[in-house]
């Protein structure tokens, strides 16, 4: 099918058989549903796309919605060849919803997304999420697969300036890099069973309760000098310096 050739589109609805569907010239294009395994090209044109929904499809490996300024909600489920997903900016975003189970490196970055409420990434082989400047999202859990953890591969999380996140959990990753910088309502942080060497939660002015053991390498937690804390569990050879 020739989509590209009918510039009035303003809803695709279609089952994909390894098509090839590029969407270069459809601008007015308001609503994308595409089930099956097909390629994709171009969606970044679709300047005033607000609803994207993929199922079950295994070709398309990057989607970069970055110029796609209307885009509401996207929904990518048991998309397996995916390694990259770019929707930085994207301020009227509102939810978005990723599974994948295939092997490769997957990375995502929703970075200045700022109308982002709903975050939900069912993701294999996780390793960096980019979600700074979520200043809508209240809270995140990355835990894949609960019934084996040994397979969740999250490395670098930015969370940094999700001035409405209040309890972020990602335990039991291999996470080397963790920013909560500027969470100033973060209440619940769980962070352990991770590869952590340093940890700086100083601006979490609201923090209650901090879990961060079992990070054999953390050897460094910086807390505010007038914080919060009730709950603290860490390692003794993690030490405390506070800063203001």
């Amino acid at each position: 099918m020739q989509v590209k050739n009918n510039t009035a589109l303003k809803n695709v609805l279609m089952f994909l058989n390894k098509e090839t569907l590029d969407f270069s010239a459809n601008t007015l294009l308001e609503k994308l549903h595409l089930e099956g395994s097909g390629n994709v090209i171009n969606i970044n044109n679709c300047k005033n796309l607000i609803d994207l929904y993929l199922f079950n499809n295994n070709i398309i490996n990057k989607i970069d919605l970055q110029q796609c300024n209307a885009l509401k909600n996207v929904m990518l489920l048991d998309c397996n060849s995916l390694t990259s997903i770019n929707v930085s900016g994207c301020q009227n975003l509102d939810s978005l919803r990723f599974s994948s189970w295939g092997d490769n490196d997957v990375n995502v970055d929703i970075s200045s997304c700022k109308n982002l409420r709903s975050l939900t990434l069912n993701v294999k082989n996780l390793t960096g999420l980019n979600a700074a400047g979520c200043a809508s999202l209240k809270s995140f859990e990355y835990q894949p697969n609960n019934y084996n953890p040994s397979n969740w591969n999250l490395k670098r999380l930015n969370m940094s300036n999700c001035t409405s996140l209040l309890s972020l959990s990602c335990n039991y990753n291999k996470l080397t890099s963790l920013d909560v910088s500027g969470c100033t309502a973060l209440k619940t942080l769980y962070c352990y069973n991770n590869q952590l060497t340093f940890l700086d939660v100083h601006t979490c002015i609201a923090l209650k309760e901090l879990f961060c053991f079992n990070n054999s390498d953390l050897t460094m937690l910086t807390l505010n000098k007038n914080h919060q804390i009730t709950t603290l569990s860490k390692d003794n050879h993690t030490q405390i310096v506070l800063k203001e």
